[in-house]
């Protein structure tokens, strides 16, 4: 008999312990699961933000090359007028400037 309580106790301890050990693999796996998820999450908004970061460089890049072409050209003057009468609203002193008022 009691080598018969004595085996029972001994199954019963064995399922406990497999029990706790598969729970704790489940924790595991949903652990490393939703770690997995949330570093696939933050790779996308980093390569989002890559890529607007690239656009920027891209668009910088073509101004540069504006810029360059512009000084390499040797007519500083006429590009500096052009930036003064577009960004600046300048006209020359013997230029007469007509302004439409009619609303459109």
């Amino acid at each position: 008999m009691a080598a018969r309580a004595y085996k029972k106790r001994k199954k019963a301890g064995q399922r406990s312990f497999s029990i706790i050990v598969f729970i704790a693999a489940v924790l595991l796996v949903g652990y490393f699961s939703v770690s997995i998820i949330q570093a696939q999450v933050e790779i996308s908004r980093q390569e989002k933000a890559a890529a607007e970061i690239q656009q920027q460089i891209d668009e910088k890049t073509a101004e540069n090359e504006d810029l360059q072409a512009a000084l390499d050209s040797g007519d500083e003057a006429a590009y500096m007028e052009r930036i003064a009468r577009d960004s600046l609203g300048y006209v020359m002193p013997d230029e007469k400037v007509y302004y439409d008022t009619s609303s459109k």
